[in-house]
């Protein structure tokens, strides 16, 4: 089996939340190429899977991997999207290079009605993945933030703030516990319910009238008694 790289959508489209939710068993996981697998995407795409967008990609490749309602699997490499067999109702692909996400995340998201394939009305979309990056989207245009470069994640509302170490902010739809969830343990930690900081940004956490971890960049963020004693505990 290919190693999976799942990736979490975030969109304030709330018929579409509904939608993904709804059909998730129907929905195209999303896999990185793993040279290491023994006759990996030997399998061919049936015929009637058609070429549906021409994207002039001639050096991407990105691969698709998905399970149709009889749970049936099918592999596939093209530098072409391709439509699915009616009965499958969602499409996403992932550029085998990450930085190819740039030029190919304004189609990869569509939605399928029946025999009728339209582009699903664009929103903005924002995507994070598993591994060393994160895609986020700021002032409209997407951009990959590693996590070394990343202080701290704040909650706000439904929303959540990327603090980068260079002061820039970057707002996404989600919430902590999905990030919690992703992120390395040893690289991260939880400080409450609207905080997680990148240890490796921390300069020191003080305690005099209150509590205080004061970041590389100069910034200073509260904390609560429990934030200072957990964070003390693990790794003072």
């Amino acid at each position: 089996m290919p190693k999976e790289n799942n990736l979490l959508i975030y969109s304030d489209d709330k018929k579409l939340q509904r939608k993904v939710m709804e059909m998730e068993k129907y929905f195209f996981k999303i896999i990185l190429y793993d040279p290491s697998v023994p006759g990996f995407l030997k399998e061919k795409m049936p015929e009637h899977v058609m070429k549906i967008v021409d994207l002039d990609t001639t050096n991407i490749d990105f691969q698709i991997f998905n399970e149709d309602v009889n749970n049936k699997t099918i592999y596939t490499t093209s530098k072409r999207i391709l439509r699915p067999v009616p009965n499958l109702r969602y499409i996403m692909v992932k550029p085998l290079i990450l930085i190819d996400l740039l030029r190919l995340i304004s189609f990869a998201y569509m939605d399928i009605d029946s025999e009728n394939l339209t582009e699903y009305k664009k929103r903005d979309y924002q995507i994070f993945g598993i591994q060393k990056n994160i895609v986020a989207e700021s002032e409209q245009h997407l951009e990959i933030v590693t996590f070394e470069e990343i202080s701290y994640f704040k909650a706000i509302d439904q929303s959540i703030e990327i603090h980068k170490s260079n002061g820039k902010t970057i707002n996404m739809l989600g919430n902590l516990s999905e990030f919690q969830q992703i992120l390395p343990e040893n690289k991260f930690i939880k400080m409450s319910n609207t905080l997680i900081v990148n240890v490796g940004q921390v300069n020191k956490i003080t305690r005099s009238e209150g509590y205080e971890m004061i970041l590389a960049s100069g910034e200073r963020l509260a904390l609560s008694k429990l934030g200072y004693e957990q964070f003390i505990k693990r790794f003072c």
